[in-house]
């Protein structure tokens, strides 16, 4: 458990929409999921939050094909319906539902269209989180690759300070569908004391998206801008001494 205040926690994710110009994308593929639009949300999911991948294969993208694989993927996942994160028996569920949400992760991250011969990644790791985020966004929370600990180690040093006051520590989570259960389940053991004093004051907005933006404003952001500091710092050491 982290030693992090309710108005700690609040105060890291506080800029998170100044922040993520995308977010407005995310509630508009919300809407079309609740419109029953389950193919045509996941694909405006794609092309907004995942466009670095999306982008090189979407004139290829068969979007049947798609959704046969998403209808593969909700029936491997029904196990976790009527589950939230936040409630205390996700902890106590058994391994073999962890298991199947590894599997459906999986099935979703590994999805590639064929291109020119090659087999292009859609989805990937990070992808996949949000995708799963979005059909269930009271279970599952997303993920990147400065949040699976994938960068160099000292760049950590760099982790807003209320994380690291609170005990925050670098782990580095495996690149499937088993790191990102891990990853789930230390979620829940990182937060789970600041569920009810959160849910009196944010009856609206889910937990996980609440973490979300904790981890991405904490973590994510503090690490790209400590690159783009250090990339800046390159570039003028790299220039020639202004004359005067």
């Amino acid at each position: 458990m982290l030693n992090i205040t309710l108005r700690e926690f609040d105060s890291i994710r506080e800029n998170f929409e100044k922040e993520e110009n995308r977010a407005p994308f995310f509630s508009m593929s919300t809407e079309l999921l609740k419109r029953g639009l389950k193919n045509e949300a996941f694909v405006l999911l794609l092309a907004t939050w995942n466009f670095a991948s999306f982008r090189y294969v979407v004139n290829k993208f068969d979007l049947e094909k798609f959704g046969q694989s998403v209808e593969y993927f909700t029936s491997i996942i029904s196990d976790v319906e009527d589950v939230r994160f936040v409630d205390n028996a996700f902890l106590t569920m058994p391994e073999s539902t962890f298991a199947k949400i590894a599997e459906a992760f999986d099935v979703l991250q590994e999805y590639k269209v064929n291109n020119d011969g090659k087999e292009n990644p859609v989805i990937g790791l990070t992808g996949a989180s949000k995708l799963m985020h979005l059909l269930y966004p009271d279970f599952f929370i997303i993920w990147d690759g400065y949040i699976r600990g994938e960068k160099p180690k000292e760049l950590y040093s760099k982790v807003e300070p209320k994380l690291l006051k609170s005990g925050w520590i670098l782990r580095r989570y495996r690149r499937n569908g088993e790191g990102y259960v891990s990853f789930l389940k230390q979620m829940k053991r990182d937060f789970s004391h600041l569920v009810p004093d959160y849910a009196a004051e944010h009856p609206d907005k889910p937990f996980t998206k609440a973490i979300d933006e904790v981890n991405y404003m904490g973590i994510t952001k503090a690490l790209q801008d400590a690159e783009k500091e250090k990339r800046g710092r390159k570039n003028e050491k790299g220039k020639s001494p202004m004359r005067y």
